[in-house]
């Protein structure tokens, strides 16, 4: 997509140069350079994603068209003020920024792991945050698997000022989530306005784009958007085919392709050869559920190379913005909103078949989720293959700062911004070095700040999963996908992979660093690791938390020996290390 690297003064100006000399020999290109800040940046070819320089300010990325609450992923660097630098990170988090603190400079960039091999200083795993993440894998901090190496969160802003540094946030979206549209029709106008202006800003970007058609509601409405609001952009379906009638969606496919009078491609995902790898962390800074070889990988390269597509575009983001979710929680809501008890008995009413609850069971769980105001529930997920040495100690040093324990109101809203949160699993899935833009339009900052002011209880409107977005986008949606209740799964696809894979799972997970640290119950995993149990009812999502996390874990303990190995021969530069982070954090 696009590298850069940030370097900000602090007061040792002889290793501050040392660090000038070292960008200058990495083959990233100066932008700016200076006493104070030196940035480096380069981009793909044909990439949309580049430096844009302005006297006093760079955006590196995508610039929104016209102003910051408008469709675009980027970092800005602003030195024009009086006080010091500013760093701003767009809030849908498309484009990486980490953040390293050296005795030398403030560092920020897209690729830790390159700045890292280039300061000549071995990566370190972070244990407590592996121990953190076993147990709330969907919610992520500032913190990150790799000591010394924080996040500066989407939606959030760093000031440095000689060698003091502050963050602080420049969108909460609780501040939008108490900002509720008044009436169910405000908010279907203002979502289709804001989707049209998404899908449309980033489809006039691009002349081709391949768009993954599942066949479900989010990638039909992507797709129905980019023929109406970008015309011009020639457009390619592809469907995902897995060897399985859960994962085989193709009618819907076709007749969403169909509708819209573009060329359909069908990629077999076959789960024969595809083999474990841990030759290559991928540059991700976190376990996520991406590190398994599943397949999608290697069809995206398939397409970037035969089709040539610009970018590949997808509906990801779509069960988070039109909130899928059916939980006593949006009654919750409800009693938190002060609506009156026949509204709330009849939210209920139209709810409780769709969580698969009696009405009085919804009611009451709504109740009680009101009164005891409880977050944690959907932060912290009960994974049955862990050890009691896997217990977080201070829950407050790895939580989101949209995050709070405490009693919240709104319960169904705050589940939303957690969801959020668990979109970053999607965003750098395949690494710095995938060949094509990785455009996801519905994660755009306008649907995500209009998605968040409408209340939880409307998305089910007509008592259908998502009924509102049915309703808003149904001119979009051939009658076979608008009528669809249920979604196409891939797990049959990962139990079968895993299967053919399990001699060297067995091996990576019982004599792996999780067990050996007495995080993960051997006895129990090694229960696991059978056909049998694959195939049966078993915590799959524990489970596999577990695999990919130990994979990732086996990936940086290998780039920390082929760092030593490289190194071995060549003198470190003096004053890298990380000291402790003396930042401040604010809200």
């Amino acid at each position: 997509m696009i590298e850069f690297v940030v370097a900000i003064a602090r007061s040792d100006e002889a290793a501050f140069e040392a660090l000038a000399c070292l960008f200058a020999r990495s083959g990233l290109r100066p932008l700016h350079l200076s006493r104070a800040l030196l940035i480096y940046c380069q981009s793909r070819p044909q990439s949309r994603f580049a430096a844009h320089i302005k006297p006093g300010c760079c955006t590196l990325g995508v610039e929104p068209r016209a102003g910051p609450g408008d469709p675009g992923a980027y970092v800005r660097i602003d030195w024009s003020g009086e006080r010091g630098i500013v760093i701003d990170r767009d809030p849908t988090g498309l484009v990486p920024c980490w953040r390293l603190q050296t005795h030398a400079a403030e560092l920020f960039c897209s690729d830790p792991m390159h700045v890292i091999d280039l300061l000549h200083v071995q990566p370190d795993i972070d244990w407590d945050y592996i121990v953190y993440h076993l147990n709330a894998p969907h919610s992520r901090g500032r913190r990150t698997g790799i000591v010394g190496v924080t996040e500066l969160l989407p939606g959030w802003q760093c000031e440095v000022i000689g060698d003091t540094t502050e963050e602080r946030a420049r969108w909460i979206p609780a501040e939008s989530a108490s900002a509720p549209f008044a009436t169910i029709e405000e908010a279907q106008h203002e979502l289709r306005h804001a989707a049209e202006e998404s899908v449309g800003s980033w489809g006039r970007r691009y002349e081709r784009i391949a768009l993954t058609v599942s066949g479900g509601l989010d990638s039909a409405i992507v797709l129905g958007l980019l023929r109406t609001c970008a015309p011009g952009t020639t457009v390619i379906g592809v469907n995902y085919l897995v060897s399985h009638a859960e994962g085989d969606e193709r009618q819907y496919a076709e007749a969403v392709a169909s509708l819209n009078g573009v060329p359909l491609r069908i990629e077999t995902i076959s789960p024969h050869d595809l083999h474990f790898e841990l030759d290559e962390a991928g540059g991700r800074l976190r376990p996520g559920n991406f590190v398994l070889p599943l397949g999608y990988r290697q069809a995206r390269e398939r397409i970037a190379a035969e089709v040539a597509p610009e970018a590949i575009f997808s509906g990801t983001g779509g069960d988070h913005l039109f909130h899928e979710h059916a939980s006593p929680q949006i009654v919750a809501d409800a009693f938190d909103d002060r609506r009156p008890l026949r509204e709330i008995i009849a939210i209920a009413h139209q709810h409780a078949p769709l969580a698969r609850e009696t009405l009085w069971t919804m009611l009451w769980s709504g109740y009680r989720a009101h009164r005891s105001g409880e977050l944690a529930q959907w932060v912290v997920t009960p994974n049955a293959f862990l050890a009691p040495n896997a217990t977080v100690a201070r829950w407050d040093d790895f939580l989101h700062p949209d995050i709070a324990f405490a009693r919240s109101p709104r319960l169904g809203k705050q589940h939303q911004i957690v969801s959020f949160h668990q979109l970053q699993d999607h965003l750098w899935r395949y690494g710095p070095a995938f060949p094509t833009d990785e455009i996801h339009p519905l994660l755009s900052f306008p649907l995500l700040d209009t998605s968040l002011r409408i209340p939880t209880y409307w998305f089910g409107r007509g008592a259908i999963h998502r009924g509102l977005a049915r309703k808003t986008f149904g001119d979009l949606l051939p009658d076979l996908v608008r009528d669809r209740r249920g979604k196409g799964s891939n797990t049959s696809h990962w139990i079968q992979v895993m299967t053919q894979n399990l001699p060297f799972l067995r091996d990576l997970m019982l004599n792996g660093e999780l067990v050996r640290r007495g995080y993960v119950d051997r006895q129990r995993m090694d229960a696991a690791l059978t056909p049998l149990s694959l195939a049966g009812k078993m915590d799959f999502g524990g489970f596999t938390a577990c695999i990919t996390t130990e994979i990732w874990i086996q990936q940086m303990i290998l780039a920390r020996a082929r760092s030593v190995r490289s190194h071995s021969q060549t003198a470190s530069i003096s004053h890298v290390t990380f000291p402790a982070d003396t930042s401040r954090t604010t809200e």
